[in-house]
């Protein structure tokens, strides 16, 4: 078996076994019906995913969707819960270390057996509360955030152009059409000259989810409209999602560019497939230096890259910006504290010596339809 799905099975059971440890805390008397509880919740929260890798079609059936939003949204309740929990349970632990060291009385088991129950019941509370409203900001669509990229040296024509970044969509069973039309009246209204849409567009076949996309046809941009693939579309075939978005109207960069006259002004807009494209097809490894060349003299140099991370090679050739998404900033509380385990740079604005880099939330969601304390997003980006 490879190490990779040894330890996602180790992870899964110990996940499982702590779920169970806690779900136990509520029914210390009936072992049995804690276990089959927790076998029942972790069916329904990942089982609709088997489903729908099974047969994508299934999407179109309103039983399967509402299965879908039902173990998701008990995928968001429990993440929440884990994570609290866990921390709790790592503060107690340290608590009773220290207490046996110092050889201070401890609480007795009467007592103890209280305090995790109510603290469980207090967790579970808060998370349930907090879900419900990451729920209500996730339905909500995302918000319009305006970000200034600071230039020096260049035409001051660029503070005329508008560019707007849509990322990680996500479109599969539970963001459907309407989601998407939604998204395309609110980027059409920003009036942009460049639209930029940074991977992750979809979780599914191309065709099952073809009449689910067909709005991003009605985008409207002056000066054009460049797609990069996200990670999740070499899941479901990258190939056919690149014919996809092509027939959408957009202009596809596979480790490639193509130079824009903004009013005087050349604007390279390169593009690169995603860090782990190579690991499916070898002729989309990624390839910034590739993504750069270009014949044509250019005065601004911008990179769609659905991961933030080839930032450094972006620095090396050249690039002005570069435009990014995949984070979705953590996507939720307290899920969005560990992000920056992972990521370098991971949300909002940065910049790494002569190169700024713009990493948008998602304007999607994906997985447990949560965005408590982290909005989805489409990015409008500025220069001054």
């Amino acid at each position: 078996m490879p190490r990779i799905w040894f330890s996602s099975v180790v992870i899964l059971l110990s996940l499982i076994f702590y779920t169970y440890y806690k779900i136990s805390q509520f029914l210390p008397e009936h072992r049995v019906l804690a276990f089959l509880f927790t076998l029942l919740l972790f069916l329904i929260m990942i089982g609709w995913e088997l489903i729908y890798r099974y047969n994508v079609f299934l999407s179109d059936q309103f039983w399967f969707r509402a299965l879908a939003w039902i173990g998701s949204t008990l995928l968001g309740v429990w993440v929440t819960f884990i994570l609290f929990s866990l921390a709790v349970d790592l503060c107690r632990l340290i608590l009773w270390l220290v207490m046996i060291l110092s050889h201070t009385s401890t609480l007795n088991q009467v007592q103890n057996l209280f305090l995790s129950k109510w603290l469980t019941i207090t967790i579970l509370i808060i998370s349930l509360l907090l879900s419900g409203l990451g729920l209500k900001t996730a339905l909500s669509g995302p918000q319009v955030v305006e970000v200034f990229v600071p230039i020096k040296n260049k035409a001051t024509i660029l503070k005329a152009v508008k560019i707007v970044q849509i990322s990680d969509l996500h479109v599969g069973p539970l963001i459907r059409h309407d989601y998407v039309a939604k998204v395309v009246k609110k980027v059409n209204e920003l009036k942009p000259d460049f639209i930029v849409l940074t991977g992750d567009v979809a979780d599914g076949d191309a065709d099952a989810l073809a009449k689910q996309l067909e709005s991003l046809a009605n985008l409207k941009a002056s000066f054009g409209k460049f797609y990069v693939t996200g990670n999740h579309e070499y899941y479901w075939g990258a190939g056919q999602w690149i014919k996809t978005m092509s027939g959408l109207g957009f202009t596809p960069l596979v480790n490639e560019n193509r130079v824009i006259d903004f009013s005087g002004v050349k604007i390279l807009f390169a593009g690169v497939t995603d860090v782990s494209g190579g690991q499916f097809l070898p002729e989309h490894k990624p390839e910034v230096e590739r993504a750069v060349y270009s014949q044509e003299a250019s005065d601004f140099k911008i990179l769609l890259s659905h991961s933030p991370r080839v930032l450094c090679d972006a620095q090396k050739v050249g690039f002005n910006l570069q435009l990014s998404g995949h984070t979705h900033a953590g996507q939720f509380f307290p899920f969005s504290l560990l992000v920056p385990l992972a990521h370098k740079y991971h949300t909002g604005l940065n910049c790494q010596n002569e190169i700024w880099l713009y990493i948008n939330s998602g304007t999607g969601s994906w997985g447990p339809v949560n965005r408590f304390g982290v909005h989805s997003e489409i990015t409008v980006v500025r220069f001054r």
